[in-house]
């Protein structure tokens, strides 16, 4: 964390607000996993009042998407679809790597709100954007290190396996959905 604060403060001292953004989102990252989750909602939030509307980055899209993930873990999901509804709608806009991640989180939201048939249906979303771009764009976006971290790290095939499976009497329509 001593080192997110100083390139923090070394991005603000030469006022170069982008890199304050992202590395200020890294950071509450971090807090988010270890349980901080008070810190990492304020600085979230920071990042999102910070966002020059002109000029969109990859933190436009994280924020609120961490900030989803926040509400979600929290047993808040209809707050975490209050951020992350709105973020799928532009989505598109989103680099290929963010807009799997989108979609996994908002299905994961849909999933913990009980809203099971549009949580499958992102999930498949997230699947699609996997797929079309398995051996294109999104190993060309990407750090193909950095992509296979996410993908093993947050996993939307398990997810989508655990959501279709968590209820046994859906096993007929899962069996005619993909055979």
């Amino acid at each position: 964390l001593d080192l997110f604060d100083k390139a923090i403060a070394l991005a603000r001292e030469t006022k170069l607000l982008f890199l304050e953004r992202i590395w200020t989102l890294n950071r509450a990252n971090v807090w988010r996993e270890d349980g901080r989750l008070d810190e990492a909602l304020s600085a979230y939030r920071w990042v999102m009042q910070t966002e020059d509307p002109r000029a969109p980055d990859n933190a436009t899209f994280l924020a609120p998407k961490s900030i989803g993930i926040v509400y979600r873990k929290t047993g808040k999901a209809r707050q975490a679809l209050s951020m992350l509804e709105p973020l799928a709608k532009r989505a598109g806009a989103a680099p290929l790597r963010i807009q799997w991640e989108i979609f996994m989180e908002l299905a994961s939201a849909y999933e913990a709100a009980g809203r099971r048939e549009e949580a499958e249906r992102s999930y498949r979303r997230t699947l699609e954007i996997l797929e079309e771009q398995r051996n294109t764009g999104i190993l060309e976006s990407s750090r193909t290190g950095s992509f296979a971290y996410h993908l093993s790290r947050f996993d939307p095939y398990e997810r989508f396996i655990n959501e279709l499976t968590a209820d046994p009497s859906d096993a007929k329509r899962i069996q005619e959905a993909y055979h």
